[in-house]
């Protein structure tokens, strides 16, 4: 049966509603499904919910979790994407969320997906005129990370990685620790969604204690901790302490997985993690990877063969010639 709304035509005979948007079959012409934000164009309609559980291909498999990625705006119901597949926002009547808003160029930016295993959103601006922010910054381009606030014009929105297996609605208010946290408390996962970075700054503000395990083909590393302080850390025999916890945190891909036991011998660690992450760089960049900064140690000089460098020119009048001084006549001279 065909449905009038979005033109669906695979759903069953006896369906009373369209198993693509949900609209009410055997309605009126255009009827649309109650969450949708805009009228069909040319593109997809914008799968929103209330609650419930997402659709199969809005799903993503992340090592041994099933999750979705979801905006969440400031007003307005869930806005699930689906991976493989573009989202645009603008003004134009064909983008997948239409903001009426002057501010908002025709084809403001859009999200598609970065990587295979997982794929992850990435948001990317279409050149538009006053730009996109995430956090607040301003933005090109950058993959999208559970919590990043996207503003668009007056829209703004917050994505979330949320569990597939349990009601969406239900989770928002809960971070991605918990949503991905199983009922014996061990956490396991790809970096490339959940960087070790990212993690062990959470678990050291929820005070955790245990062991996070780190691997990426040969490398092995963990680090362990009580009620969020570490307490032992090791990085393939050759490493140990805050030497140990920097190699896991510059990890980019691999796997991890957390046990709530923490039984290693203590170590002589001074530096907090809070130190060490920033110290490394690597607290909200996906996989830990660290911005370029500034070139550490003196600053260098002029490339060899290179002119010599000149001092800055002296801002405001020059200095007014001062006069010899003179020589008074009973030393000789002249006054």
């Amino acid at each position: 049966m065909k449905c009038k709304g979005c033109g669906y035509h695979k759903n069953p005979p006896a369906a009373t509603n369209c198993s693509l948007c949900g609209a009410l079959l055997g309605g009126e012409e255009g009827a649309m499904h109650p969450g949708d934000l805009r009228q069909r164009g040319a593109s997809k309609t914008v799968e929103t919910k209330d609650e419930g559980r997402p659709r199969q291909d809005q799903i993503v498999y992340a090592g041994d979790f099933a999750i979705v990625y979801a905006f969440v705006p400031v007003n307005g119901n869930l806005i699930v994407l689906q991976p493989g597949e573009v989202f645009t926002f603008g003004r134009g009547d064909n983008c997948d969320l239409k903001i009426d808003s002057k501010t908002v160029s025709r084809r403001h930016a859009r999200v598609h997906w970065a990587g295979v295993d997982p794929p992850t959103p990435e948001l990317v601006d279409l050149e538009s005129k006053n730009g996109v922010t995430v956090n607040g910054v301003p933005v090109q381009r950058k993959v999208l990370e559970d919590g990043d606030e996207v503003a668009i014009g007056p829209f703004t929105a917050t994505l979330r990685v949320l569990s597939a297996n349990d009601e969406l609605r239900k989770q928002i208010n809960v971070d991605r620790l918990g949503a991905t946290m199983i009922s014996t408390r061990r956490l396991a996962g790809e970096i490339k969604l959940v960087p070790p970075p990212w993690l062990l700054g959470q678990l050291e503000r929820l005070r955790e204690s245990g062991t996070l395990s780190v691997q990426r083909g040969d490398d092995r590393g963990y680090v362990s901790l009580i009620s969020g302080v570490a307490i032992a850390a090791g990085w393939n025999d050759e490493l140990t302490g805050a030497d140990a916890i920097r190699a896991v945190v510059r990890l980019q891909e691999g796997r991890f997985v957390f046990n709530p036991r923490a039984d290693a011998t203590p170590q002589a660690i001074t530096q907090s993690l809070a130190d060490l992450l920033a110290e490394v760089g690597g607290g909200g960049a996906p996989g830990g990877a660290r911005r370029p900064g500034p070139p550490s140690g003196p600053h260098p000089g002029p490339p060899r063969g290179g002119p010599p460098r000149q001092p800055p020119p002296r801002k405001g009048p020059p200095p007014k010639p001062q006069r010899p001084p003179t020589r008074r006549a009973d030393e000789g001279g002249y006054h």
